[in-house]
């Protein structure tokens, strides 16, 4: 981790409309240590990190689905580089189309992951993010 810090130190904001994959996601990352807010679209996920930076929660890493009703994951990434050009961003897609990942990559997220990808990824994608975001 970075500086440091343990898995416990970072917020895990997730979100995604589909309940299920939202829920198997925070579960995994609470398992891994980190602290877990989840929300149902981009438009409660920007919300979510607001509230998270006004009570100071400095060590915030976002886990994005692509496709969600309102403001989807890529809108809500490239909105999260301009307030927050720091934030360490993984996207998370069920539709791992070659114009869907450069759109991710295009909008600023650290890391791009296939929905199917073992909880294990998820960790270490979460984690790189993470640890590239410290040294850039």
């Amino acid at each position: 981790m970075a500086d440091g810090l343990s898995h416990a130190d970072w917020y895990a904001l997730v979100a995604d409309d589909d309940d299920d994959w939202r829920v198997l996601m925070a579960a995994t990352l609470r398992r891994a240590g980190f602290q877990v807010c989840e929300a149902h679209d981009g438009d409660e996920l920007l919300q979510r990190f607001a509230s998270l930076q006004s009570l100071h929660c400095h060590y915030v890493v976002v886990v994005s689905d692509v496709n969600m009703p309102g403001l989807d994951g890529v809108a809500a990434t490239e909105q999260l580089r301009i307030s927050a050009p720091g934030v360490p961003i993984v996207i998370i897609t069920g539709n791992g189309s070659p114009e869907t990942l450069a759109a991710a990559h295009r909008a600023g997220a650290n890391r791009v992951l296939s929905k199917s990808s073992p909880g294990a990824l998820l960790v270490d994608a979460v984690c790189q993010a993470i640890s590239e975001d410290a040294h850039s």
